[in-house]
């Protein structure tokens, strides 16, 4: 008898495990009166008129009012991807111009061993947005120094606006 009543406990629990799994994908967000438990804040249009340099800010993973900041991670969990010894030769409400280092760990043959490789790049940083009534640039492009073809862009308010709520 004991030895049944554990199986059907087993059991139960077992199917309230895959009837949970299998109802969770079908399910709508939860909601509290009528607000969705959690709803990103979105960047707000802003007038960069008369904004002085120190009052601009950019994002580095989830921390807002980064002002020139020296190193930006775009593996923030890990920071085996970036762009380091960045020096800003412009920065203004407008946009932000500079150059540093890009690196990148090959995880060959894995992260933890992997050897690190790096590109001198020039920075370009605009798109003025506003998050909390503060001028903050949100969109990095980067480019090799050289003639290669390396470069790309990062959304930088992406991560901070995935991670935080406006309030």
């Amino acid at each position: 008898m004991k030895r049944a009543v554990i199986v059907l406990v087993a059991v139960m629990i077992a199917g309230g495990i895959v009837f949970g799994i299998s109802n969770s994908r079908d399910e709508a967000p939860i909601v509290f009166n009528d607000t969705p438990a959690y709803v990103a804040p979105t960047p707000s249009p802003i007038s960069i008129t008369g904004v002085l340099p120190k009052d601009v800010y950019t994002f580095v993973c989830e921390i807002a009012k980064q002002r020139k900041p020296e190193m930006i991670f775009f593996a923030c969990g890990d920071g085996n991807t970036g762009i380091g010894k960045i020096k800003w030769n412009t920065w203004t409400a407008a946009g932000a111009t500079g150059v540093g280092e890009y690196f990148e760990n090959g995880c060959d043959p894995d992260c933890a061993s992997g050897k690190f490789h790096f590109t001198k790049v020039k920075l370009v940083l605009d798109k003025p947005v506003g998050i909390k009534g503060k001028v903050h640039l949100s969109h990095l492009t980067y480019s090799a120094l050289d003639s290669s073809d390396f470069g790309g862009e990062s959304n930088m308010a992406d991560f901070y606006l995935s991670m935080k709520d406006d309030s």
